[in-house]
């Protein structure tokens, strides 16, 4: 075991100190280093304790103080330092302060952005109160931790929209339509239903190939989403079928909108393809319905629309 002169060796402390990887600074209460530790002289640049103490003694090259170190803690940013918040909160209360932060440092490589965990735990060395702050470099689990919701935002998308139009894809808008209906129901507001299809879409393809075929489909996703409100649910239902979803617009309402979806579509100028129309059935939800039944409607009334001629409205 370890005797008590061991420790009492200052030589031992230091190298001790020195080997923790984290960024360790002895600090008073005014926020000014008294001691640091090797990875923090290296990540500051300095060579020993004393450059730092002639810099103006502050913990880090912060952009603010950058070119004159003797404004650390006096400017209008430093109000909101976690660094100086946390060495004053800790001293004030003599409790640990630990908390997590980005700071934009400057030196020798330039500007750059640092996340760090923060802890400040106070401390008495010969009746004088002394604050140990710990700065553990944290930027590289944020970019670990960005890649990785980026990563779960991109599936998200992947499992909710169609990959070819990027609209919400079938499955997305069933668990929609679900919320919606339900929504309607509870607070007795109207919903309505939009089924629409692409008129002898299988000649398009025929004619023109599946490649002309596909961007027809973006095209005509486009020109429908221009017409449309941003708090509609738009989807691909399977194929070349689509479904518009409205709250707080009837049966009536409904129609105008789908109505002005046709003439939309029936007049656009698409690339490398005849024009093309577009049928469409319209219904609302009533009190009864289940969404089999709704959707079922909706589709009654899509075909009754193209077994009447196309390129036309028809409500159920």
């Amino acid at each position: 075991m370890m005797n008590d002169e061991l420790f009492q060796n200052t030589r031992f402390l230091h190298s001790l100190f020195d080997s923790i990887p984290s960024m360790l600074f002895i600090m008073d209460d005014d926020v000014r280093v008294m001691h640091l530790n090797a990875a923090a002289r290296k990540f500051n640049g300095f060579d020993s304790l004393h450059k730092l103490l002639d810099s103006g003694g502050q913990a880090l090259n912060c952009i603010n103080v950058a070119h004159d170190t003797n404004a650390c803690g006096k400017t209008e940013n430093c109000r909101k330092c976690l660094v100086r918040r946390s060495v004053g909160q800790a001293a004030r209360g003599r409790t640990i302060f630990r908390e997590a932060t980005k700071m934009e440092l400057v030196d020798k490589r330039g500007h750059r952005d640092v996340h760090f965990m923060v802890t400040a735990s106070p401390f008495m060395h010969e009746e004088r109160s002394l604050i140990l702050l710990i700065l553990e470099d944290i930027s590289e689990l944020k970019r670990t931790e960005a890649k990785l919701q980026n990563m779960n935002e991109l599936l998200e998308r992947q499992a909710t929209t169609d990959t070819l139009t990027g609209i919400y894809n079938r499955l997305r808008f069933n668990e929609l339509l679900l919320q919606d209906v339900d929504e309607a129901k509870r607070y007795r507001f109207p919903i309505s239903l939009i089924m629409f299809d692409i008129d002898h879409f299988k000649k398009v393809n025929d004619s023109y190939g599946h490649l002309v075929g596909d961007r027809v489909l973006k095209e005509i996703v486009a020109v429908v989403s221009a017409n449309i409100r941003t708090v509609d649910v738009f989807a691909r239902w399977g194929g070349e079928e689509f479904m518009v979803l409205s709250k707080h617009l009837d049966h009536e309402q409904m129609r105008t909108v789908a109505e002005k979806l046709r003439h939309a579509v029936e007049s656009a100028r698409l690339d490398g393809c005849h024009p093309v129309t577009c049928s469409f059935g319209v219904t609302q939800l009533a009190d009864h319905d289940t969404i089999e039944n709704f959707t079922a409607r909706a589709d009654a009334a899509l075909y009754r629309a193209k077994n009447e001629g196309r390129n036309r409205v028809c409500v159920a």
